[in-house]
Parts: C-alpha cells; sequence; structure tokens
C-alpha cells in the first residue's frame, strides 16, 4: 500500500498509509498526516487519486511546500519523490507501484467553522450589575459627605437627584443672609480682635 513517511532531520517521525482517495496534512489534528508546528497551515495539503495517479496539490498553505526541492502548488507523484513542508520532509512510498483507482473516495472534511482566535469577555447578569451600581452610588455618597464636612460646607446634592423645572431654575432667589459662611465669620472674629487691641494700647 502506498504510504507517506514523515521525517525531520534524517529522523523518521511516522509513517502513514495512504488508504482513501484524498489524504490530508497539516496542523490540525483532524489531518491524516499531522504536523504540530506554527510553521505549517492547518490544511496545508492534500494528496488526491486523479485518475491512475497520486496528484499532490498545496492547500493554500502560508508558506507554500517544495517537491523535490522545487516550489509546487500542484504536481503529480512517483515513488520515492520528497515533499518539503517548512523543516519538515515527507517521502511518498509506493514501490508496489499500485494502481490507485480502487481506493475508496472519501468526502472532504468541511472547514472548521470555529473561529481562530475567540475574544473572552466577562458577562454579568442584571442583578448584579445592578447591585456594583448601588454599590458606587453609596461609595460616592460617602466620599462626597466627608469632603463636605471636612470643609464645613452643606452637602451638595446628588446628581441623579431630580433637577427642578426650567421655570423654577429662571426664578431669581435672594442669598441667604442668615447661614453667613465661614470665610465671613472668620474675618468678623479677627477684625473684633484687631478693633479690642487697639483699644488696648489706646487707653
Amino acid at each position: 500500500m502506498p504510504e507517506l513517511i514523515l521525517s525531520l532531520r534524517e529522523r523518521e517521525l511516522a509513517r502513514v498509509p495512504i488508504a482513501t482517495a484524498r489524504t490530508t496534512i497539516g496542523r490540525d489534528p483532524g489531518n491524516d498526516v499531522v504536523i504540530d508546528n506554527v510553521g505549517i497551515s492547518r490544511l496545508h495539503a492534500a494528496i488526491e487519486v486523479v485518475g491512475d495517479s497520486f496528484v499532490l496539490r498545496d492547500c493554500d498553505s502560508e508558506n507554500g511546500l517544495t517537491l523535490n526541492g522545487d516550489p509546487c502548488h500542484e504536481g503529480r507523484l512517483v515513488h520515492g519523490d520528497i515533499i518539503g513542508l517548512n523543516k519538515f520532509l515527507v517521502r511518498f512510498s509506493n514501490e508496489t507501484l499500485e494502481d490507485p483507482a480502487n481506493l475508496p473516495v472519501r468526502p472532504a472534511r468541511a472547514p472548521d467553522s470555529r473561529p481562530r482566535d475567540v475574544q473572552r469577555t466577562m458577562h454579568v447578569d442584571r442583578n448584579a450589575a445592578q447591585a456594583l451600581m448601588d454599590n458606587a452610588k453609596r461609595q460616592i455618597a460617602r466620599q462626597r459627605a466627608e469632603n463636605a464636612a471636612r470643609v464645613g460646607e452643606p452637602l451638595a446634592p446628588e446628581a441623579d437627584e431630580p433637577r427642578a423645572s426650567r421655570r423654577d431654575s429662571l426664578r431669581w432667589e435672594e442669598p441667604d443672609a442668615a447661614r453667613p459662611s465661614l470665610a465671613v465669620v472668620g474675618a468678623l472674629l479677627l477684625g473684633g480682635a484687631l478693633i479690642a487691641g487697639l483699644l488696648l494700647v489706646i487707653l
């Protein structure tokens, strides 16, 4: 039976018999001849039966292939031919010159529909997302209250509190004189102290 002999640096790695009308070579584990190397495409090449011959075909591989040292996209194989795939060699052996016409036909394998690179995204359900949002709001409110207490100013309304209507926002409001700011109180105390000091000097 014809077979393919895979080798690397003159070291034999595997022997794969050609038992069907289409034998595939590539990095994907579903191939007949599997070469687990980044320089080999998922489906790199195929050997197909055409009439009474074995034909080597490049399956649009990234790095291409050679046949007996020459670049090849498609070529007829005879006993002893050497197929080069990156740094690997595959020797075609058909010592008995077996006619391939009686080999069973196997349908071509459908391409893998899975994406090669899948972006991983963390999904959060609605309840978890709402809990995260509520927790963030509580932290922001606590920080605002601490900042307001530190500077001695009243706490500003939350951003999500209902805003006044447009008519109310245009209404003029007199400043609240009953609540002087800290700056005003400090200035009054300092002025009083200065006046008291001057009176003591004069007297």
